[in-house]
């Protein structure tokens, strides 16, 4: 089986964790007014009042399904409640603001993606950067590749970035969106393989693979999880894998680098905290999170949601996420000036 197929139960894995949830915010008492006159809570006890964890994408995708499953299983690491906050609309960037703005006691963290910090401080007005925030841990990796429709006369990526060449235009590819994750890669791929393409944005990964497969474009640039079921069947073939290493789970297929194309765009699902927390607390949230992503509970409600698990430390996803923004402000005028 190439990827986790979405056992039958998944749907009542998700109202599990969203019911859990709101019995989780009707039981919360309210928080007690500060006893310390607004100075650092570093000396009391952390954490003493529910923790909030503010999720930029709408209740229902994997983010906030993500968070809602942390919040049901952390209590007991925590010794507090994790509560759900959805902020989402602006292309992320008021959920994101509002995580870097916040009091930076530890009450107050963000569930994100990499985008937010590497990519759309390059390509939209945020009100924050990537210095703003402290970064946890990561969790949840997502990965990118080519593919094409199973007739598609490619063969592979070679087939593909001749045929480009010699018909400079003709080609179109598919990603979520304008200005997302795929089409920074789609745009990078192009350059480093000097090939001219046409990007057609679809309204989200799944209208995106569907595209491909019915023929509308040459080739998706996106996550295999929106198009496992037609990579089972057979109707969709995988080319390269857009990553630094070859994907676990389709060892065979190769990755962009390994076929002399130096693309690779790691993305990864990531706890961030606004900056300034004391290390302490930092350490704490670390801990209890970190806790539940290896319990087995979590791995299997997380494999039903066809999310790929992967725990990073913090200093390695700072450092990525710093790399990847340097190579995004070089990048952002291939996607801006479409």
């Amino acid at each position: 089986m190439l990827f986790p197929k979405l056992k039958r139960y998944w749907l009542v894995s998700v109202v599990f964790l969203v019911c859990l949830s709101i019995l989780a915010g009707c039981s919360q008492p309210a928080s007690p007014p500060s006893s310390n006159g607004g100075k650092s809570e570093s000396t009391e006890e952390y954490p003493n009042k529910p923790v909030e964890i503010i999720v930029s994408w709408a209740p229902g995708g994997s983010a906030d399904l993500t968070a809602r499953l942390i919040s049901s299983l952390i209590t007991p690491h925590l010794g507090q409640s994790l509560v759900t906050v959805n902020r989402p609309g602006g292309a992320t960037v008021p959920g994101h603001t509002e995580i870097a703005q916040a009091e930076p006691d530890g009450y107050t963290i963000g569930l994100s993606w990499y985008a937010a910090y590497s990519l759309r401080t390059n390509t939209l007005e945020c009100p924050y950067t990537i210095d703003d925030v402290e970064y946890i841990l990561g969790l949840v990796r997502q990965r990118n590749v080519i593919a094409v429709r199973k007739d598609s006369p490619f063969q592979t990526l070679d087939d593909l970035v001749k045929y480009a060449k010699e018909h400079p235009g003709e080609l179109t590819f598919s990603t979520p969106g304008a200005s997302s994750w795929q089409h920074m890669i789609g745009a990078h791929f192009n350059q480093v393989a000097q090939i001219e393409t046409t990007h057609v944005p679809y309204d989200g990964g799944r209208p995106a693979a569907v595209a491909a497969i019915g023929g509308h474009v040459d080739y998706v640039v996106g996550q295999p999880a929106e198009f496992y079921a037609e990579l089972e069947s057979g109707d969709i073939r995988m080319l390269a894998a857009m990553e630094k290493e070859r994907i676990p789970a389709v060892p065979d297929i190769p990755t962009a680098t390994e076929l002399g194309y130096e693309v690779a765009h790691p993305h990864m699902m990531i706890i961030v905290a606004p900056k300034g927390v004391p290390q302490d607390r930092i350490q704490k949230i670390h801990d209890s999170i970190k806790a539940v992503v290896e319990t087995e509970e979590f791995n299997t409600l997380a494999t039903n949601m066809n999310l790929e698990v992967e725990y990073m430390p913090g200093e390695e996803v700072e450092k990525e996420v710093r790399e990847l923004h340097a190579l995004y402000a070089e990048l952002a005028p291939l996607i801006l000036e479409e």
